[in-house]
Parts: C-alpha cells; structure tokens; sequence
C-alpha cells in the first residue's frame, strides 16, 4: 500500500491456534516501520432453547396412618406408633364395658371387667374408646401418662383419676364425667345431660344451660375436713382419688364395727321414695327429707352424691350460700352379724341413703358421730341438700284449707314432709317424720313412713311403709308440714 495507507485484514481464527504476520515494502525489503491494530470478535451465541419443565422430585410416602379405630367382639389393646412416640389405644364394644387402666412402673396393666392384659414400653399416651353402651371407663392414680377417652354412645360413666392432664370426650348419652384431682383435664359432655365432678384446675367446653339449671356442674376446690386442716396429718382428706381408707365417724352402741360395702352400686336405677329404710338412729326427719326429694325431684338427689371411681364418694350439702363437698369410703357401721345398723341398702342395694347419712354425720354439727344426728326438723335438711329454702305450714285451720294447700304443693312439683305429735295415735308413730306422697280428689292423703314399714298395722300391706289418711287424721296427729321450695 501507499505510504501511511492502512490495510485492513480479516480471517477467522480458532482457539489455541498461532497466528503470524508478514510485513514487506514494495520493494521487498522487511525494514522500515510499522504499526499493527489486532482486534477478535467473537460471533454470536446462539439462543439456546428453552429448558423443558423439570420433574419435581416425588413426595415423599407418609406413614400410613392407623385404621379409624372400630370396636370388637371384646375389649382389646394395640399399639400405635406416632411421630411423637407409642400409644397404646383400647378399643371396647358396643356393650356396657368396663375398662380400668392402672400402670406399675413402666407396664400398663388393662382389666376389662375382671380380663387382665399388661403392656410393657416406652408409651407417650393412652387413648381409650368406649363405643356403644352404658361403658364404665376408670383411669387410676397410679397412671403417668396422659390419657384421651372417648365414652361415645349410650349413659357412660367415665372416671379420670389419674395425677397428669387428661382429656375426656363424653359424646352421646347422659353421662357422669369425674376428674377431680390430678392434672389440669379438658372435658366435654357431648349430647344429653351430664354430670360434671371436676376440680377447679379443671375445663368445661360445652356445659348446657340445662346442666346447670340441674346442679349438674361440680366444682370441687377442696374436701371439707371433718378431723384436721393440717395436709400432713393422716385424717387430711386428700384431692388425690387413690382409694385411701378414710377415718369414719364414731358409732352408737348399737354397731360393733364397720364394714366395707363400695362393691354396691350407689343407684342401681332413678332414685325411689322407697329406697329409705330407717335403722337405730333417729334420724326421720333427714330420711323423710330425703324420700321426698327423691319422689318429687330424683335428679336433686343424682346430683347431691356420687362415686369417685377408687371406692370413695363426693357428697355436696349447702352452707351459708356454698357449697361443701364431703368425701366418704364406703365404711359403714354394722351389726356382729355384718347387718347394716342405721340407714338400709334400697330394693336393689343401692348404696345412696346410708351414704347419704354417714356423710351427714360428719357434716351436721361438725361432731363426726352418728348420734349427733339424732332428732331434727327437715326445714333445715332441705336447705342443706338443696340449697332453696323451705316453706313450714302448721296443720291448724280449716280441714278444706289444709287440702288445697297440700294439693297445690304437690301440683307445684314441692317435696312435702310431715311431723306428728308426740301423742299421735294409730297407725301414725309419734314424734315421727313422715312424707306426703298424693292426695287424692276425696283428700285423703297418702304418706310414707321412712321405717320402710307401715310402723302401725293399719291395711293389709303392712311392708310398703304407705298409709292412707283422710285430712282430719292429718290434723289431728301431726303438727306441720315442710315444703322444699327447690
């Protein structure tokens, strides 16, 4: 090229390659200056395609997790293994089952209705079911683990005494929940009218106006103490339901020592008028109080008292606008021939009436002896089981008076006791309390003598405890009438 003139060049390179450039004039000679420009392009990328979606990993399997639990032929026990540890889950019928779940050191001892199984391991929970039927489920004290239960369908009966926090399902059915002492227990009744025995550490999600219009929610803070406050003592009664023996009140002459009768049930059915059966204690007024209550209202008496599931009892009376509840065993005082001595079992054995009035020996006077609740009037006794206070009417006045006023009473769904002179004549005993139970449209009445007998001979059923009296023989041998106004 001419002096100065640039020439450009261009060729395609490739990597790693030596390249060399030769430079001469014109007239051949290689000397002489020079100057180079070296510049690369690179060429174009192309457009790379699009990446296809890329597959996701699988999920991974889940454990399967455990069949929804169905129930058997007989009570049985497995073992579910959870993420957060083993559960033993106790699967019942659709029968009356009854379950106890009780533990020693690290085995889980199952009895189902006298079955024993055990279980041995490391378990995080129990979880129990009772399905269909009137189930009795009882978690004892000795328990560490939490426990779940489900009573599902019919009257259940579920006692939670274990000492950590639990949570029971009642679900269908009208049961009877307890939970008193332990941990801090979630509860909730399901369907029907329950009853509620709880501590106040415990919670209740779904109590019905209708159970609590019926005194059907317990709340126990503590038992009343009728030897010592003193929590180290051996007499303290203790929160803990671990079926301690309880020191029982002082007897008359009559009884030769106590006996042990918590193997009863305490209702076998609705509680009677007739399940009152008097014995050497005269107590008549408390007893007739009670057959009343029992005759007009059973749901007063269903809620007064219960069992605690280790062979105690709760007894609730009313004080000064509280109430108190007593805890009892069943100790009650007999005769050398093993007889009980004062209050009867029922027609069926129920245990509720001499229970009743053991737990009233304690709580009368604070004296703890059975003669201490000897002699009495039941204005007194209607408001200690009741809470309501009672209405006392004098038999005095005209004979239509009287009538109209013990037929409106009872009209009025009121409990109606009577006392009679103590020169009352036959067939009525005197000094004696007696129980209204109709009146009919001539007025005659009809009462109950809570001897469980007829006490006078007067119609051919002497053994009913029942006398019909027209409203002048009324007058004449008794004095007053009480009216529970509960």
């Amino acid at each position: 090229s001419k002096r100065g003139e640039a020439i450009d060049m261009t060729f395609d390179a490739q990597a790693g390659q030596a390249y060399y450039v030769v430079a001469q004039n014109r007239n051949s000679r290689t000397t002489g200056g020079y100057r180079a420009s070296i510049t690369t392009d690179l060429p174009p990328q192309p457009t790379p395609p699009p990446d296809p979606q890329p597959t996701p990993d699988p999920a991974p399997t889940p454990d399967p997790a455990p069949e929804d639990p169905s129930p058997g032929q007989s009570v049985s026990a497995e073992v579910i293994a959870t993420q957060t540890g083993q559960v033993l889950r106790v699967l019942g019928t659709e029968q009356a089952d009854v379950i106890t779940v009780s533990q020693q050191a690290g085995t889980i001892m199952l009895d189902a209705a006298g079955v024993q199984s055990t279980y041995a391991g490391l378990f995080d929970s129990v979880v129990l079911y009772g399905f269909g039927g009137g189930d009795v489920i009882r978690t004892t004290y000795s328990l560490s683990l939490g426990a779940t239960i489900f009573g599902g369908d019919g009257n259940d009966t579920i006692y939670d005494n274990s000492a950590v926090a639990s949570a029971i399902h009642g679900q269908g059915g009208d049961d009877l929940i307890v939970s008193v002492g332990g941990g801090a227990e979630s509860v909730s009744g399901g369907a029907g009218l329950d009853s509620f025995w709880l501590d106040t550490s415990d919670s209740v999600s779904d109590a019905s106006a209708s159970e609590n219009s019926a005194g059907a929610l317990h709340r126990i803070s503590s038992f009343y103490q009728p030897w010592t406050n003193n929590a180290g003592d051996m007499d303290y009664v203790s929160m803990n339901i671990a079926g301690q023996d309880l020191r029982d009140p002082t007897t008359t002459s009559y009884a030769t020592g106590y006996r042990n009768f918590s193997h009863l049930s305490l209702f076998a059915d609705e509680p009677q008028y007739n399940d009152i059966r008097q014995g050497a204690i005269g107590d008549c007024y408390y007893l007739a109080s009670l057959s009343s209550l029992a005759d007009t209202d059973p749901q007063i008496i269903q809620q007064m008292i219960t069992s605690l599931g280790d062979g105690t009892y709760a007894m609730r009376f009313h004080r000064n606008g509280s109430e108190v509840y007593l805890r009892l065993d069943g100790d009650l005082p007999t005769n050398s021939r093993g007889s009980l001595v004062y209050a009867k079992t029922g027609p069926d054995n129920e245990l509720w009436v001499p229970l009743a009035e053991k737990a009233y020996a304690h709580f009368r006077y604070g004296q703890n002896s059975y003669a201490s609740i000897s002699g009495g009037w039941m204005t007194t006794v209607n408001r200690e089981i009741t809470g309501k206070l009672s209405h006392w009417r004098s038999t005095g006045g005209s004979t239509s008076s009287l009538a109209g006023y013990i037929r409106n009473e009872l009209a009025a769904g009121h409990a109606l006791t009577l006392g009679s002179y103590s020169s009352a004549s036959s067939p009525v005993v005197g000094s004696h309390a007696y129980v209204i139970k109709s009146i009919d449209s001539a007025g005659y009445v009809t009462v109950f003598n809570p001897w469980g007998v007829d006490g006078r001979t007067w119609d051919s059923n002497y053994g009913d405890g029942l006398l019909k009296l027209s409203i002048d023989q009324i007058k004449s041998n008794f004095s007053a009438t009480v009216s529970s106004l509960a």
